[in-house]
């Protein structure tokens, strides 16, 4: 069983609620993506620190929670959503994503399973797409608890290097029989 995450925090995007009520081709962002996840996963935990804007919004199936670790920004955010999300992997979304694909995140949840890693994300010109990612949960919780126990200040970026995670880039996506959402300016 698998639980989705979608972010909506105003520190890693300060008009993330605006974006995510945004509509595209008829339909509004999050209902995009709600609607995406949940053909793949069996609850949806939606983080934000303004769950009134929410609340209208999305269904009531949808968990909306806040965020624990206000002052660490989009790992406190990712904190609060893998602490109670119930399944052992998570699908990660954030609110304003639109190349989200339930068939993409079952490949990337078979690759999962085949590496071992603590995540499996989209890679796209050298560069990894965390938001749209499959994490092993337990493995990803020890990571951020002990990265928001720091004194110091750690980004998500700096965080995200440090977890063991596994690119599933172009090669991947055919691999799978899927066609590849990222495309080059």
């Amino acid at each position: 069983m698998k639980s989705g995450v979608i972010l909506a925090e105003t520190s890693f995007r300060p008009d993330v609620v605006k974006a995510s009520l945004e509509m595209v081709d008829g339909e509004r962002l999050i209902d995009r993506q709600i609607s995406e996840m949940k053909k793949f996963v069996q609850e949806i935990v939606l983080v934000t620190n303004d769950p009134r804007a929410f609340l209208p919004v999305v269904s009531k199936d949808i968990r909306i929670i806040t965020v624990f670790h206000k002052e660490k920004g989009i790992l406190g955010a990712l904190h609060a959503g893998m602490s109670l999300a119930q399944h052992p992997q998570v699908w990660l979304g954030h609110c304003d994503s639109e190349n989200v694909s339930s068939k993409a995140a079952k490949a990337m949840d078979v690759r999962l399973q085949q590496t071992g890693s603590a995540a499996v994300v989209p890679f796209f010109n050298q560069t990894p797409l965390p938001f749209q990612g499959i994490y092993q949960r337990k493995q990803v919780l020890e990571t951020l608890s002990e990265s928001i126990n720091l004194h110091e200040s750690i980004s998500f970026s700096e965080w995200f290097r440090q977890l063991d995670w596994t690119a599933f880039d172009e090669m991947e996506y055919h691999r799978f029989q899927l066609e590849f959402p990222f495309k080059s300016r």
